[in-house]
């Protein structure tokens, strides 16, 4: 039985996803706070949570990249989801290497959701439903090893910033076509 704490500014998608997550059998908590704050107190108090459902864009002074850091440091026991309206590569990436083991969209379909919560509390990371495939990542990591580490192949901040400018992942595939990595000949 899954422990779920969902970290999310907005009433009206919480009360959403929840029931959403009440439908599951092997969900047994759902409980939500609004801030980083919140949720760093509500772990300390409550370290039997499993995964930990994060939104990017939070309104106060820490977003949601920032807290992923935060609880892969102070709570290495606890998964943690993006549940974002970003699709963007950037967006994914700095998830990626802040700890996240998964990033969906918020439009994804509740079942699609649910199931990236149990892949996540069993272990499994990168269901992109439908952001970003795992293969494409992969790619823009420089492999499984790199992509493990969350250690993205040779990017420096002149890359990220490059990948902030990237349109959403819907233009990507006509994008990346002619791109090659350092690896590749």
């Amino acid at each position: 039985m899954i422990n779920v704490l969902l970290i999310e500014d907005s009433a009206v998608f919480v009360m959403g996803l929840k029931l959403a997550l009440a439908e599951s059998p092997e969900i047994a908590s759902v409980e939500s706070v609004a801030t980083p704050g919140a949720a760093v107190a509500f772990l300390n108090a409550h370290p039997e949570t499993d995964v930990a459902v994060v939104d990017i864009t939070l309104e106060s002074e820490t977003d949601g990249l920032t807290l992923l850091g935060i609880i892969r440091e102070a709570f290495p026991a606890v998964h943690t989801l993006v549940l974002s309206h970003y699709k963007r590569p950037a967006y994914i990436l700095k998830a990626i290497t802040s700890g996240a083991s998964a990033y969906l969209a918020k439009d994804s379909a509740p079942e699609s959701i649910v199931k990236a919560i149990v892949d996540v509390a069993a272990g499994k990371c990168l269901f992109f439903g439908e952001t970003i495939d795992a293969a494409r990542i992969t790619r823009l990591f420089g492999g499984e090893e790199n992509l493990e580490a969350r250690k993205p192949q040779g990017l420096r901040p002149a890359n990220w910033r490059f990948f902030s400018l990237l349109p959403p992942v819907t233009a990507m595939p006509r994008l990346l076509r002619p791109w090659k990595s350092p690896s590749t000949p």
